[in-house]
């Protein structure tokens, strides 16, 4: 499959360490690694507050020039077009423009930051989203709650295309995250019009005390970025993120469920909530090796495949022989709702 060329191309890539303890994964002012890179040191500088989730990080959509589509990305990255405008960026040794990488799939692709930003006014993010809908959460601590459900298109473990599952990271995934097909979905080109976007979803006789959006994929946080959350927040949104983990989440964050995948290296141990398909076969995605991570709620959430009821009951007897997890059923399923 087309993810078994990336290490070639990343053969050699390393990047010196800054300041962070070998193995030191929570509150490291460290570039995000993704499993499908080559292990190495990560360094990057730290900036901005500190809050519940994620390092003192800067934006990490910052650049000081364009590349010569006219699009802004990462400092040290390279942008790779991944079809339906799955864009994302692979790391490279800085330098002071990016190189364009055509042709390579979103899902073998990692995403990185880099140098802090001269001025806010020098940056420019286009997020690209496959819908934008209203519903309730189905499933996990909040399952029940009323919520925008912000799906973003593009993943780092899968391409979202049937002929590369087989190869994939994460090969059980039932989301449709290709494209900008979907009710809602489309490119905006800056944080406010993508927030007022989510805002037009909620019911206008509502109150907005109660707001909440769950960003989704994908994976979320190869595009959420410290801007949509602060203009979420402005729009009176509490914000949610489902991710796989692989990515360090940015500061702002306001209920964090993680969701491991396969062999995928966690970057992010800390949080709300971890949810867990279960079973699955990676000695790296077995629940043991998750019960002493920062986390208030854990979940294991039967595979839905063509051995759902196996799952399930086998779901339910690890429950209750490890009373530290929780059950988690997809009620959206049950319930016939998106």
């Amino acid at each position: 499959g087309p993810q078994s060329d990336l290490p070639d191309l990343c053969r050699g890539l390393r990047i010196q360490a800054r300041g962070k303890a070998p193995g030191d994964r929570r509150g490291a002012d460290g570039l995000q690694r993704l499993s499908r890179l080559p292990r190495g040191d990560d360094g990057r500088s730290a900036a901005g507050d500190h809050t519940r989730h994620g390092p003192r990080v800067h934006d990490p959509h910052a650049t000081d020039a364009p590349n010569k589509e006219g699009d802004r990305g990462p400092r040290g990255a390279a942008r790779c077009a991944g079809g339906d405008g799955a864009d994302a960026y692979l790391l490279q040794r800085p330098t002071s423009a990016l190189r364009r990488m055509p042709g390579l799939p979103a899902a073998c692709q990692g995403f990185c930051g880099g140098r802090r930003a001269r001025s806010p006014s020098r940056y420019l993010m286009t997020y690209t989203v496959r819908e934008i809908y209203y519903t309730l959460q189905g499933e996990g601590a909040r399952t029940g709650r009323p919520a925008v459900f912000l799906r973003f298109t593009g993943c780092n473990l899968w391409s979202g295309r049937e002929q590369h599952r087989v190869d994939a990271v994460c090969s059980f995934c039932d989301t449709d995250f290709v494209g900008t097909g979907g009710p809602g979905g489309g490119k905006f080109e800056s944080a406010e019009a993508l927030a007022e976007a989510v805002a037009g979803a909620w019911p206008v006789s509502e109150s907005h005390r109660e707001r909440y959006v769950v960003c989704t994929g994908g994976e979320p946080l190869l595009q959420l970025d410290g801007a949509l959350i602060d203009a979420l927040h402005r729009a009176g949104f509490e914000v949610g993120v489902e991710t796989n983990g692989t990515i360090v989440a940015p500061p702002g964050i306001d209920w964090l469920c993680v969701s491991p995948k396969g062999r995928a290296a966690l970057e992010q141990t800390s949080g709300d909530e971890l949810k867990l398909v279960y079973p699955q076969v990676e000695d790296e995605a077995q629940p043991a090796r998750f019960e002493s991570l920062e986390f208030s709620h854990f979940y294991l959430q039967p595979l839905d495949d063509e051995q759902r009821d196996a799952n399930t009951r086998a779901t339910i007897d690890y429950c209750l022989a490890h009373p530290h997890w929780k059950l988690s059923l997809q009620t959206h399923k049950i319930l016939g709702i998106d």
